[in-house]
This record gives C-alpha cells, structure tokens and sequence, in this order.
C-alpha cells in the first residue's frame, strides 16, 4: 500500500509512459516496531498535486496498524547463496 501512496504522489509510475515527479515520495521517521505516541509526526507525503494529497493521505493511513506489541522482526537477509 504504501508504494501505492507513492504512485499517487507522483513517485512512481502505473504506465511505463507515466511520468515520475522527483520531488513527490515519501520520508519515513518511523520504522516497524519502533514506538509511537499520539501526534508524532511518523511520516511526511511530498507532491505536486495538493487534489492528490487526501487520497495518498487516506491509503497510507489504512497501511498502518498500531498495537501495544513489539512485532517479530523480519530478517534483513533471508538466505546466502555461493
């Protein structure tokens, strides 16, 4: 969901005609796991196009879930192959 966000700011593309506005994506200041309070700001949507900013907006929204537990951590690298 949240590269969909990205396409909608105009950070990526659905088409290969589509064109990429390099000053549009997303800045993360919050990772998985990592703790949050009520009104820290966890993420900044940058575009072009404010119409575009509610949608993007409600999507990344809808991508987050919040608990009081930690989740299990992914690993970086899954497997070496020689």
């Amino acid at each position: 969901a949240i590269g969909s966000v990205s396409v909608i700011l105009g950070a990526g593309r659905l088409t290969k005609e589509d064109t990429i506005d390099c000053s549009a994506g997303i800045v993360l200041h919050k990772k998985t796991g990592d703790k949050v309070e009520k009104g820290q700001v966890i993420a900044e949507l940058h575009t072009n196009n404010e119409h575009k900013l509610q949608d993007a907006e409600k999507l990344f929204m809808s991508a987050l879930s919040f608990s009081g537990n930690v989740p299990e951590k992914n690993p970086l690298i899954y497997k070496t192959i020689l």
